[in-house]
């Protein structure tokens, strides 16, 4: 699993979250678009967290140069983003196919239940993006 985001203190957050639920993966973090790109490249992770906001080559253009790859077309991507009420985003990120969409700052247990899914079906993980937004009176998928 690939992390990408530009904030040290999140993708640490991020990893350290992923890593004690003991999942069988190998996460790396980067902290550019670029080099994110380049990784993507080199590596090919089958999981990807990433932040949209971020100087640079942002989380949008590296989505939409992912998907224009058709080797990357079965990466799972989770979009984190502190821009999830901007619905020019959500859309974006939607048509890009990605798994899910989820609010900065992070609530654990969702992203658990995100990875946790697309590790258990990969195949079906990506179909539906799945957005949870917290409120007043609770939080869920919608």
């Amino acid at each position: 699993m690939l992390i990408i985001d530009d904030d040290p203190s999140e993708c640490t957050l991020l990893r350290a979250v992923l890593e004690q639920a003991d999942f069988p993966l190998n996460i790396q973090c980067i902290h550019d678009g670029y080099t994110g790109l380049m990784r993507i490249g080199a590596w090919r992770p089958d999981m990807l967290v990433l932040d949209i906001l971020m100087p640079g080559i942002d989380g949008l253009e590296v989505l939409n140069r992912i998907r224009a790859d058709p080797d990357l077309d079965d990466m799972a991507i989770v979009v984190v983003t502190a821009l999830f009420d901007r619905s020019d985003v959500v859309q974006a990120a939607r048509s890009a196919g990605v798994a899910a969409l989820l609010p900065k700052p992070v609530e654990a247990r969702r992203l658990l239940d995100i990875v946790g899914a697309c590790l258990a079906s990969p195949v079906v993980c990506p179909d539906e993006p799945q957005e949870y937004r917290s409120n007043e009176g609770g939080g869920g998928y919608v």
